[in-house]
């Protein structure tokens, strides 16, 4: 081989380490189950759900994301956004995450009537968490 040819290829290997190197960085700041669960345990459960609702938008066949998404909602006290996950989950042919999906819309619920402080508004959500865990136990037998 020519030194031409020497640097020429020296030069391919470069440029190409370089291109799997920024590919590499994409994928790790691009949204991921992994990334999604990291953000879980560190109790960055906004994050999470942010993350979650975008592959859930990406993945629009896998209601597993809504549900995760519901999940974290919930952990970080957004009970109306863990409310609507949690409806959207139960619309998966899965029927554990079906039945998953209304108790736990149903303890979104009860958590939202908690904080109303209107007396009609606070008994409609219980009366609609007490249907939601009924519909659950009805999955469950």
């Amino acid at each position: 081989m020519t030194r031409g040819h020497t640097i020429t290829l020296y030069s391919w290997k470069i440029e190409l380490s370089f291109m799997l190197g920024i590919l590499f960085i994409l994928g790790l700041a691009a949204d991921s189950p992994r990334k999604a669960r990291e953000y879980m345990s560190r109790g960055q459960y906004g994050e999470a759900m942010r993350v979650y609702g975008d592959l859930a938008t990406k993945h629009s066949g896998d209601a597993r994301y809504l549900y995760n998404a519901g999940v974290a909602a919930y952990k970080a006290l957004k009970f109306e956004e863990a409310q609507e996950y949690f409806d959207a989950a139960r619309l998966s042919s899965d029927l554990d995450l079906q039945q998953q999906s209304f108790y736990n819309r149903g303890n979104a619920l009860f958590k939202a009537g908690e904080n109303e402080s209107q007396f009609e508004k606070k008994t409609q959500l219980w009366k609609e968490a007490i249907d939601q865990f009924d519909h659950a136990v009805k999955l469950n037998e």
